[in-house]
């Protein structure tokens, strides 16, 4: 019978008078966990520590871990999702996410369960997210945009120097366009920085789109 997650996290001790939950140094092949949103005994943080997800499916929703949880060289390959959903105030150091095999995106969002604005834009100056290899739609808003390494002929990070929204029509983007929708987006949220997954050639208005693209990297506002 598939099990949550949280079932596989034991109790630490993180000082004198602190407990939290870890689950660390453990290799999940073709696991099949019945949800990754179950309750914990204990209030976070939550760690994972060494954890390689390979093969992997969530019976119920989302592979979905929230700003309590803080992962440290985290391997996400071949899962079978439908979506991955962090909180930006999820802690990342040194996790990849690659070669999934059937998830229809990759997302960060800002503040899910939080309205406050000092919790739309995080600045961790450890966080290391790598994308490069991900096969899928992207979209990370909220987290510090060079902290997350990317493949540029498929992805692209965006930082909005202003918080105008008319920066894309000032800069000569087609309007309406999926670019000016991104900065507005940008604005919209809350944030400053993003990343996203480039247009394929495949998609409607691809040529107007990666004119766009260069227009934004000329600015320095795509990189």
């Amino acid at each position: 019978m598939a099990e949550d997650l949280q079932s596989y996290f034991a109790d630490v001790r993180l000082g004198p008078f602190r407990k939290g939950m870890v689950l660390a140094d453990r290799h999940f092949d073709r696991t099949v966990f019945k949800s990754t949103q179950g309750a914990l005994r204990r209030k976070g943080p939550h760690r994972l520590r060494n954890i390689h997800f390979e093969r992997c499916e969530v019976e119920a929703g989302p592979f979905w871990l929230g700003e309590d949880y803080e992962l440290e060289n985290v391997h996400f390959e071949k899962l079978k999702v439908w979506r991955f959903m962090f909180d930006n105030r999820t802690k990342m150091r040194h996790v990849r996410a690659s070669s999934l095999a059937t998830a229809n995106r990759f997302e960060i969002q800002p503040g899910l369960t939080s309205e406050k604005e000092q919790d739309r834009q995080i600045d961790d100056p450890d966080f290391s997210l790598d994308v490069s290899g991900y096969q899928g739609a992207l979209q990370i808003w909220g987290v510090r945009a060079d902290g997350v390494t990317i493949n540029p002929e498929k992805q692209t990070r965006l930082r909005h120097p202003t918080r105008d929204r008319h920066l894309g029509q000032a800069i000569g983007l087609t309007e309406h366009g999926l670019w000016s929708i991104a900065l507005d987006q940008i604005v919209g949220r809350g944030v400053r920085d993003a990343v996203l997954s480039l247009p394929t050639p495949k998609d409607r208005d691809f040529d107007d789109q990666m004119r766009d693209i260069e227009l934004l990297r000329f600015e320095g506002i795509a990189f």
